[in-house]
């Protein structure tokens, strides 16, 4: 479920309405039928107004103070849905201020609190949104995530499946079932962390020790390339999980071609012959990494493939040259797929070929787009991103260009 279609859900409120009396309580009654109606058209900042004014005239109602308070909640909830976290933070101080804590703000505080990375406190409100509201089915949920970032995994699934028996999620169901999956293969232990990173490994993989800790400075060579390429350098620690080969396909259920994965909190590696396969799986790790910088630095919103998976590709190290050489090779310009098409996940390509061209137009025209403005430009598009919808015009703030226009002059380049 998209962050704002569960927001919506978790925070439907039944608005109060007064009966008549004298004249200062009709007055107030009319005013806050007015803020009832604004709210039900989303004009948060005329509803909080009239509550205020219908309060004045009645300071004894703990109605219209209950509903003022849900107006800021409200306000509090657009902003935290359109990522204005500072305008979110200070709404819901406003809220907490006229109505006290309750398991709703306890969920608000918790969401923002994960969406800016700060998982210690959102773990805090969150378990006590449920534990003021056993049933509050959204904030399970989002305490599942919080957990799942956390590496807590038997407390990830405890979370989700209640969330699930409360309403089930087909999205999330996905998630448990991969969640379930690591938490009951056995062979998966810790084996150490670096200053950015803990790794996990499967010990059916021969020497798995010695590999893990080349593995860390892998990862962290990663992240000194990465973040300073995009100019962001996120604060949480990152969980990588190395997995033999076979054990890789059968728990993540991917197709035979895909080497890693990264589901919006874990890395996941498979390793065959780590000997054979040392810098393909260096840039895989860079690879997945750069899925999770790009992740955080859009705020969780969502980032088109063509540019989540284009400047993958340059994290991994592929030059312009060698991507343009695919391309040739796979019918040229006359074979390149529309932007539009490029949005969508590549994990949903089935074809080995189609994804193959794919990762290489996408990295070729992010390498276009660093060549010809920075990597900080492509940092600075990916964290537009995360406060519109719009993605021409987070283009445009960022590249000076429409999106189209320069997508139509890199497809010029290509023969």
């Amino acid at each position: 479920m998209a962050a704002s279609r569960l927001l919506r859900l978790a925070f439907v409120v039944a608005w109060v309405s007064l009966g008549a009396g004298g004249v200062a309580q009709d007055r107030a009654s009319r005013l806050n039928e007015d803020g009832i109606r604004h709210l039900e058209e989303k004009r948060y900042a005329e509803a909080i107004d009239a509550f205020q004014e219908a309060l004045a005239a009645r300071p004894t109602s703990e109605t219209i103070r209950k509903n003022l308070a849900g107006a800021w909640l409200h306000r509090a909830i657009d902003a935290i849905v359109t990522r204005r976290f500072a305008d979110a933070k200070r709404c819901l101080g406003q809220s907490i201020g006229i109505g006290g804590h309750t398991p709703r703000t306890h969920f608000a505080d918790g969401y923002l609190a994960f969406r800016r990375t700060d998982y210690a406190t959102a773990r805090r409100k969150l378990e006590a949104a449920v534990e003021g509201e056993p049933d509050y089915r959204s904030a399970w949920e989002i305490l599942g995530h919080v957990r799942y970032r956390l590496d807590a995994l038997d407390e990830t699934v405890t979370a989700w499946e209640r969330a699930q028996a409360l309403r089930r999620d087909a999205r999330l169901e996905k998630l448990l079932t991969r969640v379930r999956a690591e938490t009951r293969y056995g062979s998966i232990v810790s084996a150490g962390r670096s200053a950015h990173f803990r790794i996990r490994v499967d010990r059916k993989v021969p020497g798995i020790e010695a590999i893990a800790h080349d593995v860390l400075r892998m990862l962290e060579a990663g992240y000194d390339r990465v973040c300073s390429d995009l100019g962001f350098h996120p604060r949480e620690t990152t969980t990588a999980v190395l997995l033999a080969g076979e054990s890789f396909s059968k728990l993540m259920k991917t197709h035979r071609w895909v080497a890693g994965t990264f589901d919006g909190a874990r890395i996941r590696i498979a390793v065959r012959d780590f000997a054979k396969q040392r810098r393909a799986i260096e840039r895989t790790l860079a690879h997945e990494y750069a899925h999770m910088v790009v992740h955080r630095l859009a705020a969780g919103a969502r980032v088109p493939a063509w540019i989540d998976e284009g400047y993958a590709r340059l994290a991994e190290g592929r030059t312009r040259a060698e991507m343009d050489a695919v391309l040739a090779k796979l019918g040229g310009q006359a074979a390149l797929a529309p932007i539009e098409w490029l949005a969508k996940p590549f994990v949903t390509i089935r074809d080995p070929i189609d994804a193959r061209r794919a990762y290489a137009q996408a990295g070729s025209f992010a390498a276009f787009l660093a060549e010809g403005y920075s990597t900080r430009a492509i940092g600075r598009f990916i964290k537009a991103l995360g406060t519109t919808d719009d993605v021409d015009r987070a283009f445009r703030r960022a590249f000076g260009v429409d999106l189209d226009t320069a997508f139509d002059r890199w497809k010029n380049t290509i023969r």
